[in-house]
């Protein structure tokens, strides 16, 4: 007996029974019975389910149970129980099959049982074939499959094609295979060449009985050894099992590749000339195009060629400079692999001295060396000269300059300038003249002193909005030191003053400068630093006009004050009297915290401590001066300091003491650091091995177009004269501030020779 959930109403008394169906509920009878004290016997209604159920499962029967190779075969697939009755389809390997329905049967639980089958003649080809059933009951959307994995019986079939021939190289080894696959798998094989029996190599008692023949068989293995040409011919193979035997024959053909005997290794001829290669080689068999002259992407039909047995001539005509390079002989008769060697053309022309973009300067220091790099291509080859001040250098016998030169590749060469011992007459711009039988070149590289950067330029503007403005720029000369840049922009009005901006991160060249008025003219000019130093502002003019804001995107400030004061209007009170009385509190308890951080902070400047920073603005010519920066002692933070400091700390109130707090972690950037003795120190003994100058070109993100979207706000208070904000990049290394960076004792330092100069490591 079931009971149900019973509810009473004045209408009644319900009751209410939850069943979850499964296939046994379809057709099931469900009986409720109703009685009171006023009934003589109870009220009875019964209620028949029809429940919808898939197929439980699907089976597969096969008939003959042990087919073989040309039987006829039958697959049926019967349903389990379904509701409505299920459809069939069949699978073969993953390919769909027709099958013919057998009709419908009833089965358990008032559901019906679908029956399918299919029926073929079988090949070898179909041992091992998968074939799939599966039921579906489409109402519901449920299916069900079941597998079988058919096998056949069959006799021996090779997997080489009769009459297969292998090419055997004469004086080497080399193994037939002639398996044959067959169900059964157990196969038996024997070997006949000319109609005789060749020895079985697993039949022999001893290794002594494999002496004197070349030629021995492991099951389906031919195993040839030392071959000569006479070993070649027909060889007969037979296998069989329980199912039948079979044979076949395979061609052994001894052969020996096609190889390069003679090469034209260099050929170099002038501009308008014919230049000639010839290309012989030997091979068994010769073969028609045997020989034949490649080179990607060049046009063969400038040249002619002439082809013999076993030798190739390759005329190259009318050469110009650029037909210079590499052409290949390739050797092939169908033997083994492919072989070639390769020619090289080489077209006269005078020297051509080329430097990578922004190579251009070296760097060095007084009383320590440094290396100039000349690179330059031409032929024949060339040799090299260098001047300075209006004298060749190594005209004369001297121990402070030493050169030498290389040859990199068939038309690349290198020269080497050392100076030594460098005086302030060594810096300056020094001449490389390249020259060879055709003419000269010669390039200038200026050797600088290291020290502070020059200022970036070629500054652009990347995108505008109506409150900020992105910038790009090429980082100056920096003697190849890491460099920061700060950003100063003033309207072009006038009023307000300059604003100063540090770049983050420090190695960005594309900015984004926030918290500008729409519909304003702006001026940019940036300016670097590196641990050297600082330099001046950049020259150039660049200007630019916010846009106007877009209507109903008014200022965040006006939005909240507009909104607290109706939210204002619809307060009770009492409730603003509270929540004035609760600002008073809060606001003379601040005031009683900043009365104690002033008279602290006043201690500690008595003490000698570093004062605090306040949002003075700070001339442009004391912006980077070593006095307006306080590094701490484990050299984590570098913070701007304003001798002004005193005559505000009077008029700090609560609102700027908290964006005092932000201003300090505004200017204090990671990595943004001036060089501590011991940097400058280290940096010396580096400077020993001059650095060649950093490309200019370095890397950053793409100036083609930089959506407003693409920029986060680092810091976006409108009255911040310090504001950052910047293109999302690569993090550097953060060195953590209750870390402290330890100092490593310096290490032997090496130079890597670059395409100009040298790199320190």
């Amino acid at each position: 007996m079931l009971r149900g959930v019973e509810k009473s109403t004045t209408a009644g008394t319900t009751s209410e029974l939850v069943v979850r169906a499964d296939a046994s509920d379809n057709g099931a009878t469900y009986r409720c019975e109703a009685f009171n004290s006023a009934l003589k016997k109870p009220l009875v209604a019964n209620v028949t389910p029809a429940v919808l159920f898939p197929p439980a499962s699907v089976s597969i029967k096969l008939k003959p149970r042990k087919p073989k190779a040309g039987d006829i075969v039958t697959l049926t697939c019967e349903t389990a129980s379904s509701n409505p009755e299920s459809t069939v389809l069949w699978w073969k390997d993953g390919e769909s099959i027709s099958g013919h329905h057998e009709g419908v049967v009833n089965s358990s639980y008032g559901g019906k049982s679908t029956r399918n089958r299919v029926r073929f003649n079988v090949t070898s080809a179909d041992d091992m074939s998968t074939y799939t059933c599966q039921a579906t009951n489409h109402i519901l959307r449920r299916t069900v499959h079941d597998s079988y994995v058919l096998r056949i019986l069959y006799k021996p079939e090779f997997l080489l094609p009769p009459a297969e021939r292998f090419d055997v190289m004469e004086g080497e080894s080399t193994v037939v295979n002639a398996t044959a696959r067959a169900n059964p798998s157990q196969v038996t094989y024997s070997w006949t060449r000319n109609g005789l029996p060749l020895l079985d190599a697993t039949d022999s008692s001893g290794p002594g009985a494999r002496f004197g023949h070349r030629a021995v068989f492991r099951g389906p293995l031919l195993e040839l050894s030392d071959v000569t040409r006479d070993d070649g011919g027909e060889y007969g193979c037979e296998a069989a099992n329980t199912e039948g035997v079979t044979w076949t024959s395979v061609n052994v053909n001894v052969i020996y590749p096609a190889r390069i005997t003679k090469l034209t290794r260099t050929t170099v001829v002038g501009h308008g000339e014919t230049a000639s290669f010839e290309c012989l080689a030997i091979a068994n068999p010769f073969v028609s195009r045997m020989l034949e002259w490649r080179r990607p992407g060049f046009d063969m039909s400038r040249t002619r060629e002439t082809v013999e047995k076993g030798r190739s001539k390759l005329d190259v005509l009318n050469v110009s400079r650029a037909d210079a390079g590499t052409f290949e002989c390739v050797a092939f008769n169908g033997v083994g692999e492919e072989t070639s060697q390769s020619a090289q053309l080489i077209v006269k022309f005078k020297p051509e001295v080329r430097l990578p973009h922004g190579f251009s300067d070296v760097a060095g220091a007084e009383g320590e060396g440094a290396r100039l790099v000349c690179l330059a291509e031409g032929a024949p080859a060339i040799t090299f000269a260098w001047s300075f001040a209006g004298a060749v250098l190594g005209a004369t016998s001297s121990s402070k300059y030493a050169s030498q030169a290389a040859q990199l590749d068939a038309v690349t060469w290198e020269s080497v300038l050392f100076v030594k011992h460098l005086q302030p007459g060594d810096f300056g711009m020094y001449t490389c003249v390249a020259r060879n039988e055709l003419g000269h070149d010669h390039v200038k590289v200026r050797l600088r002193r290291r020290g502070p950067p020059d200022p970036p330029y070629n500054i652009r503007i990347v995108n505008t909005s109506s409150d900020s403005i992105v910038l790009s720029w090429t980082p100056g000369y920096s003697s190849g030191l890491p460099q920061q840049f700060r950003v100063r922009h003033h309207p072009t009005s006038g009023q307000p003053g300059p604003r100063y901006t540090d770049v983050f991160p420090t190695n960005s060249t594309v900015f984004a400068v926030a918290g500008l008025e729409p519909e304003t003219e702006y001026s940019f000019a940036l300016s670097a630093r590196n641990m050297l130093g600082e330099s001046l502002y950049s020259k150039e003019n660049t200007r630019a006009i916010t846009q106007k804001r877009k209507p109903g995107t008014g200022s965040n400030r006006d939005a909240l004050s507009e909104g607290g004061s109706e939210e204002g209007e619809r307060l009770p009170r009492f409730l603003l009297a509270g929540v004035c009385a609760v600002g008073a509190l809060l606001l003379l308890l601040n005031v009683v915290l900043v009365a104690c951080f002033l008279k602290r902070r006043k201690a500690r400047n008595a003490g000698g401590s570093p004062k605090g920073l306040t949002q003075t603005t700070t001339p442009d010519s004391l912006m980077y001066t070593p006095s307006k920066y306080q590094q701490t002692i484990n050299g984590e933070a570098i913070c701007q300091m304003d001798d002004k400091d005193a005559t505000y700390q009077e008029e700090i109130l609560m609102k700027e003491l908290y964006e005092a707090k932000k201003q300090v972690s505004d200017k204090c950037l990671p990595g943004y650091q001036t060089a501590s003795p011991y940097d400058l120190t280290q940096a010396r003994k580096k400077d020993n091995c001059p650095d060649i100058l950093k490309n200019r070109g370095m890397d950053h993100v793409s100036l083609q177009s930089v959506p407003l979207s693409d920029i986060t706000t680092l810091s976006s208070e409108d009255n911040s004269r310090y504001s950052r904000r910047g293109i999302l990049l690569p993090p550097e290394e953060n060195i953590s501030p209750h870390h402290p960076r330890t100092r490593t004792p310096p290490t032997q330092d090496s130079c890597v020779l670059g395409t100009v100069g040298t790199h320190l490591v």
